[in-house]
């Protein structure tokens, strides 16, 4: 074992999910669907993503080879990727996680607080960049002989735009925890792991509608990426700032070769887009709070997953 996945090992062994204000020197920095981003002192320099809910070493270790996968895929497409280390560990027996370690970046360079706190401009230029990334990413699929589709989490807060005196600026995907790729049509990490955190009957719910499938779909469609990312200006409070981006996505659109295909953005529908994806990220939460409701009062047993105070949507 590395001193990283023993020092990551003793860390989890002190670790209790649910009262993470009790472990001095550990900040939770964000919480995901089935993540959690965490600052510890005893790591300076790392930001570490916890994965958890695996049933087995074999999942775990199958999840970090198809992560490892989709880091390798992405840079051969000329994305440019933050460094990333994944470590599988086993804490205690029969319970398994994996950390997703990356080096501690500057926040005032990450995309929405770009939006928030820099001139529009600084903003404009990084929509532009992850406009380019993940365009040339999506029409490649259609080109591939493996019959792999890749696809990229767009969200401003997934990307880091690094200052530079001089030459071009590429913007950095950070978020790589959830591998963004379909083989033959199904999601090579599986939907599992997104089930996890919720009751059994919502688990039997969301196979038998594709609820994870069908959300998950939007991601490989140009579109629908773009009203995702523009819908950062309402989550981040800069809705006063959405016509001018929309105007601007929209002169992007019409100098691309395919700019007919891929049609134009309008204010109505990206709101609309928001409100329906922001309705079903607080369903969720609202399962998975019920879930460990269930879990730690009515069961008594430990419950493996951090989830986030009140969220303003």
């Amino acid at each position: 074992m590395s001193e990283l996945a023993s020092r990551l090992a003793a860390l989890e062994r002190r670790l209790d999910p649910v009262r993470t204000d009790q472990l001095p020197g550990v900040e939770i920095v964000a919480c995901g669907e089935v993540s959690a981003v965490l600052s510890v002192a005893e790591l300076p320099g790392r930001i570490l993503k916890r994965m958890s809910g695996f049933p087995s070493r074999e999942r775990s270790q199958a999840y970090v080879a198809v992560v490892e996968r989709y880091l390798a895929v992405l840079r051969a497409l000329g994305v440019a990727v933050v460094a990333t280390e994944l470590v599988p560990l086993e804490p205690e027996p029969g319970r398994h996680v994996v950390y997703v370690v990356q080096p501690c970046l500057d926040p005032q360079r990450l995309g929405h607080a770009l939006l928030r706190q820099e001139p529009f401009g600084e903003a404009l230029a990084l929509i532009e960049g992850v406009l380019e990334v993940v365009h040339r990413v999506l029409a490649l699929n259609g080109r591939r002989s493996d019959g792999r589709e890749v696809a990229i989490d767009a969200q401003l807060s997934n990307w880091h735009w690094p200052p530079t005196a001089e030459g071009e600026r590429r913007p950095v995907l950070l978020d790589v925890a959830t591998p963004f790729m379909r083989l033959r049509g199904a999601l090579e990490m599986g939907t599992e792991l997104f089930l996890y955190p919720f009751l059994p009957p919502l688990r039997w719910w969301a196979r038998r509608t594709r609820a994870v499938e069908r959300y998950i779909d939007d991601y490989f469609h140009f579109d629908r990426t773009v009203h995702d990312l523009l819908g950062n200006f309402l989550k981040e409070g800069a809705a006063g700032k959405l016509a001018e981006a929309i105007a601007f996505v929209n002169a992007w659109i019409a100098r691309q070769p395919d700019g007919e295909r891929l049609g134009r953005v309008d204010e109505q529908t990206v709101r609309a887009y928001y409100a329906r994806d922001a309705a079903t990220l607080e369903f969720s939460l609202r399962a998975r709070r019920l879930d460990r409701f269930v879990t730690v009062r009515l069961l008594r047993r430990r419950y493996d997953f951090i989830l986030p105070g009140r969220i303003a949507r």
